[in-house]
């Protein structure tokens, strides 16, 4: 006899009692409910923006405000777990300090353009302190005029992706340690098919510590507020970074400890 989620199954002489079947539907609605997660998917955590449109919104495990999101989707991260996705729906979500990654979850949105972070004046929007994290489907809108070292995403354990993101970043330093994805350890990473908007001159890749590989591939970059395309400004730690990378489908501007690579 199957006993899954406490239900009593009668057989062909017992009189069902009323009684037993309320019992049975109740423990089959409390099991439906402590499994199904939002959007009737374990293992997957939706975080509503204060003005997401997207249906999913009403079955949402979070929503946000206007305020600070910061902290729900770091909370949205650790529920997620090992191995986990955090689905930020569509819309503004406001971080005001740093979301540190602690675990190697998926963090996704509905679009590079529909799912927007939009970033104040802090050291970087996201900190992956993991490995085997994935960053995809989002736009990052970052420090806005601000003369600051700001980036959107901090990289401090090796072994993770980031694809299909747009990276806004209106800064006006002129420091060269400001990048919109700043790899801070030795290690395996992978970037691919995101969009920088950025000032010209400006690194939109930045690993001058630490020895980096991996692949940096089909990404494209214009001039910010204007069409006109440039390079993908990338700068790396020295000749063996160099060595370790694969570049491809894509205007690329390679620096090895801040000089052009000849």
């Amino acid at each position: 006899m199957n006993n899954n989620y406490g239900l009593v199954y009668p057989d062909e002489n017992d009189y069902y009692d009323i009684n037993v079947f309320n019992q049975n539907f109740s423990s089959l609605a409390d099991a439906i409910d402590k499994n199904k997660g939002a959007g009737g998917s374990r293992g997957e955590i939706i975080v509503a923006a204060y003005n997401s449109k997207n249906k999913l919104r009403d079955s949402a495990d979070h929503t946000c405000t206007r305020d600070d999101c910061s902290d729900i989707i770091k909370q949205a991260t650790q529920e997620a777990g090992e191995g986990g996705t955090v689905l930020l729906l569509d819309g503004d979500f406001y971080v005001n300090k740093t979301i540190e990654i602690t675990d190697s979850v998926r963090l996704k949105g509905l679009g590079m353009y529909c799912t927007r972070l939009q970033v104040a004046n802090i050291f970087s929007a996201v900190d992956l302190n993991t490995s085997k994290a994935y960053i995809q489907d989002m736009g990052f809108f970052c420090c806005d005029g601000v003369e600051m070292n700001s980036m959107a995403i901090e990289v401090s354990q090796a072994f993770n992706v980031i694809e299909n993101c747009h990276f806004h970043m209106n800064y006006s330093t002129s420091e060269d340690t400001v990048a919109a994805i700043y790899i801070d350890a030795n290690g395996y990473n992978i970037i691919r098919n995101c969009f920088f908007e950025q000032p010209e001159g400006r690194y939109m890749i930045n690993s001058p510590k630490y020895n980096m590989r991996g692949m940096i591939y089909g990404n494209y970059a214009e001039q910010i507020d204007s069409d006109n395309s440039i390079a993908i400004k990338i700068n790396l730690k020295d000749r063996t970074s160099y060595d370790n990378m694969s570049f491809g489908a894509q205007k690329s501007e390679i620096y090895i400890n801040s000089n052009p690579v000849q």
